[in-house]
């Protein structure tokens, strides 16, 4: 019954990343054109603290300082009795800007729509793949 011999390319792990990745951002740029992200510092602090964000993404490039802003955010939206919402870091500026089609895209949230609620499967499974946690 299973007996051929199957190959396994020495890349697999890598493979997967990407596929993970390509649906990811693929799905990333549908949201942006279903208007279920904002771009921007600003914008992403205030989607936060109106409880309008499913998660938040971060360039790995972002600055500590930049994180920080949005993260207290998070937590006062939290202790305020607002949602727990997850922040990653899974993608350089160049893949997020490239993604929603804008430039320098260093902060982005994902709203809560049914189109965020498909970012967020991709960007959940990605990060499980890579062995993170949000944060």
């Amino acid at each position: 019954a299973f007996k051929a011999q199957v190959k396994v390319p020495a890349d697999i792990g890598g493979m997967v990343d990407t596929l993970l990745s390509r649906s990811a951002l693929g799905m990333l740029g549908l949201a942006r054109k279903a208007g279920a992200v904002v771009l921007g510092a600003a914008k992403v602090e205030n989607a936060v603290r109106e409880g309008q964000a499913l998660l938040v993404l971060h360039a790995t490039e972002a600055s500590d300082d930049g994180v920080r802003k949005i993260s207290q955010a998070r937590q006062a939206t939290v202790h305020l009795g607002g949602p727990a919402i997850p922040a990653y870091k899974l993608f350089p500026e160049a893949e997020l800007s490239l993604a929603l089609g804008g430039t320098n895209v260093i902060h982005a949230a994902v709203l809560a729509q049914d189109a965020g609620k498909a970012v967020e499967k991709r960007m959940v499974a990605l990060d499980r793949y890579r062995g993170g946690s949000p944060g």
